[in-house]
């Protein structure tokens, strides 16, 4: 019965792999949203300058970025009896040690202490441990899943991490608002939220393996030289594009304006679990993604995307501080994140089935890297120029707020990132152009694959 069930749908993952796999994505989500509290922090309850902040910010986000094409590189090169990506899940846990270090600085130290503490953590958790589960993920899912599983369990991935997104969007803010006043509160805090999700995220390494052989051709198999990464570099257009469209959207989305918006703005950051509760009703769209992606290609899904967001944008703006418009405005923010967040990945196999087609190494492990040393340094002058915005409209936690900081907040949380996003929308609808070559591409490389594999057992057999 299940044998039958398994060849009417060779794409079927199975609820166990699913859940198993998508563990992670409870850990990475989490961290995420955890880090996106360090600038309030910082500001809040450590008194730290956020221009500073801002600076010190960009600057450990490109060494961040720096580092993502290194452990690309290392990735590809990688060769262990537990596979190729694997091993780096166990990044996991040095992941969480160090958020909960960052959020435990002592506020009686000065302030050249908590700065240095503070970056040194966050450079820990982002630019070391969660550098390297980026670049092992993709090499990961593609020797762990066929293409069809791929699709779907990429597809999927969305249901798991923004579940995560929302319970945790939900909790945090009460958390801080019960803890986060009292001495040691915001360590308590981590340790609440990072000790189960640092568990759970550990399900993936613990139950997939890699089990499926995309190296069968001699070019494949090769030793990965430095001069095959500047290689595709060079030959690769399309990995710049989506460098490109990476860049925007992490502009867009990496402000760190939305907790000031609900302190000042809207008057209570505990209203954040309110907009978050909400999102669960964004969740049914995951599920359209793999019937979209047979209608639609993955390109004009996200430009779709795109386009939910700039108008979600708008609708914000204008809400100010009606709440109930405000929230209208960001559900559809949330909507159009979803194809953007959730099948990107799906462009960085296809660039790599474009070099295999070219007869260059895949390395999937160095496009990754690549698109992710985008999303580092679109991060970095985000968190930058939030910063610096916040000391160009005069916010201040311990003085008054006046009505031109007010407007900055609305400006930089809604507007701003509207701008960019229409950016990223002209880009995917005008520019990428790989979609219409996948299918020839596709076909081609499984023939030269099974002519390597025939090839390589007619040798095997005649020793």
């Amino acid at each position: 019965m299940f044998g039958k069930k398994r060849e009417k749908n060779p794409d079927r993952v199975g609820i166990g792999r699913f859940w198993a796999w998508g563990s992670r994505e409870v850990s990475e989500t989490c961290s995420v949203l955890m880090l996106g509290y360090f600038m309030f922090y910082c500001t809040d309850t450590l008194y730290l300058d956020p221009v500073i902040l801002g600076i010190l910010l960009a600057v450990s986000r490109v060494i961040d970025a720096i580092t993502d094409v290194i452990a690309g590189y290392l990735v590809d090169r990688t060769k262990t009896r537990l596979g190729k990506g694997r091993p780096y899940e166990l990044c996991v846990i040095g992941t969480w040690i160090s958020v909960i270090l960052m959020f435990s600085c002592p506020a009686s130290w000065g302030d050249t202490p908590k700065y240095i503490w503070v970056l040194s953590m966050y450079l820990l958790a982002t630019a070391l441990f969660n550098t390297f589960l980026n670049a092992g993920e993709t090499v990961y899912m593609v020797r762990a899943f066929k293409r069809g599983q791929i699709i779907r369990v990429q597809s999927f991935m969305g249901v798991i991490s923004s579940i995560a997104g929302f319970a945790f969007n939900i909790i945090a803010p009460q958390l801080i608002a019960a803890y986060a006043p009292a001495g040691g509160g915001w360590t308590r805090i981590a340790i609440m939220v990072g000790c189960p999700v640092a568990i759970i995220g550990m399900m993936r390494f613990i139950f997939i393996k890699e089990t499926e052989d995309v190296d069968a051709d001699s070019k494949s198999s090769e030793e990965i030289r430095l001069r095959d990464a500047v290689t595709i570099l060079r030959k690769n257009k399309y990995i710049w594009i989506i460098v490109l469209f990476t860049l925007f959207t992490n502009f867009a989305s990496n402000l760190g304006l939305q907790v000031y918006y609900f302190e000042v703005i809207l008057g209570n950051v505990g209203l954040q679990s309110v907009a978050s509760a909400l999102t669960i009703f964004a969740l049914p769209f995951v599920f359209f993604f793999p019937k979209l992606l047979k209608k639609m290609q993955v390109h004009s899904l996200m430009a779709l995307g795109a386009g939910m967001s700039i108008f979600g944008e708008i609708v914000c703006f204008f809400a100010n501080t009606n709440l109930i418009a405000f929230l209208i405005g960001n559900f559809f923010v949330m909507m159009g994140a979803l194809p953007m967040s959730h099948i990107v990945r799906l462009m960085i196999f296809d660039c790599a089935s474009y070099n295999e087609w070219k007869k260059m190494p895949r390395m999937e492990g160095t496009l990754a890297a690549i698109q992710g040393f985008a999303k580092r340094t679109g991060g970095a002058i985000s968190v930058a120029f939030g910063g610096i915005l916040l000391g160009l409209i005069g916010y201040n936690a311990q003085m008054e707020i006046t009505a031109g900081t007010m407007m900055g907040i609305r400006f930089g949380q809604t507007l701003l990132p509207g701008i960019f996003h229409l950016i990223t929308f002209l880009i995917l609808f005008f520019c990428y152009k790989l979609d219409d070559m996948m299918p020839q591409i596709n076909a081609e490389n499984e023939a030269a694959r099974e002519a390597a594999k025939a090839e390589n057992e007619s040798v095997s057999a005649e020793v």
